[in-house]
């Protein structure tokens, strides 16, 4: 029987991580640097958005510092003066920016083994004003959990169809553009002891399993992501290229941020408690470290996978 291999390396490995620079990306790009790996963050900015509520709820000191700056920093690189960590302007709605930023990956790094389809978008009406999920929302008023929710979700006759145009643009034009591009260049790669040419997680939500009222713009778009995800993987399954998928629940992010600063703290913290099995809000961190797993070797017999990472929501 073979060796166990440690579950978190990912040692020299060349990864691209889009919307590296806040939320999820950005907790992904310093785990892949943690396990390793140099990383191509590619954002629209370098810096991450302003985020006072949750600055304030963390109490950590480099919320604005880079996020390539930070993995440089805290793990830089030892091999032939190459830089953990670079930056990549990409709007991935941009075929041509999304095929430049796996150019560069391989200009600076010599390959591309990894793709995190992250980057992502949202409709208004679900991550700000008053809590929107539909059956969490009536949860609150009937169990008097947040009485203070008391006005209802944007529906659908009321949004404008640019809002769908916007969400499916960037989440699932991004994704597919990021699949295409990477998959090209992985196709011309060598497999290693695995048989493997590189990997892609792609990133959806609870909400491509489940419906939330106010949210048929963004579950329209996750739901995408996840058939893209299992097609893809059926795809390119004998070419030595895992396409995997992850779902993050409720985690503080810039999205949230929107709705603690709409309806406060407490009532979204006792809510979301209140609506997942392990009680409280996920961080980011725990998603990217599900992230590492699929990236890495130990995940080398997985495609087409939908992981969870949600606190327990979606067994309720």
């Amino acid at each position: 029987m073979a060796a166990v291999k440690h579950l978190s390396s990912l040692s020299n490995r060349v990864a691209i991580v889009t919307g590296g620079s806040s939320g999820l990306g950005r907790a992904v790009v310093q785990a892949f640097a943690a396990a390793g790996a140099h990383v191509v963050s590619a954002d629209l900015s370098p810096k991450p958005p302003v985020t006072p509520i949750l600055e304030k709820r963390y109490k950590e000191t480099d919320f604005h510092t880079p996020t390539v700056e930070l993995a440089n920093t805290n793990w830089p690189s030892n091999i032939d003066g190459r830089p953990r960590a670079i930056f990549q302007k990409c709007d991935v709605t941009k075929e041509a920016d999304v095929e430049a930023t796996v150019q560069q990956a391989v200009k600076s790094y010599g390959r591309l083994d990894i793709l995190v389809n992250n980057a992502g978008t949202y409709s208004i009406a679900i991550f700000h004003g008053p809590l929107v999920h539909g059956r969490g929302w009536c949860e609150a008023k009937s169990k008097r959990i947040a009485p203070e929710l008391t006005t209802g979700p944007v529906r659908i006759h009321d949004q404008e169809v640019s809002v769908l145009d916007r969400v499916l643009s960037v989440n699932v034009r991004g994704t597919w553009l990021g699949v295409k591009h990477s998959v090209k260049q992985m196709l011309s790669q060598q497999p290693d002891v695995n048989g493997i040419r590189g990997r892609i997680v792609n990133v959806g939500s609870i909400l491509s399993r489940v419906g939330a009222v106010g949210s048929t713009c963004y579950c329209s778009s996750k739901g995408s992501i996840t058939q893209l995800t299992r097609a893809a993987a059926l795809e390119y399954a004998r070419d030595g290229i895992p396409i995997n998928s992850v779902l993050p629940g409720y985690m503080e992010s810039n999205m949230v941020e929107g709705l603690y600063r709409d309806n406060g703290e407490d009532a979204i913290t006792t809510l979301i408690g209140e609506m997942c099995p392990v009680g409280r809000v996920g961080r980011a961190e725990e998603v990217a470290q599900a992230v590492v797993y699929l990236s890495g070797d130990q995940a080398s017999y997985m495609t087409g996978v939908e992981l969870p990472v949600d606190g327990g929501f979606l067994i309720r």
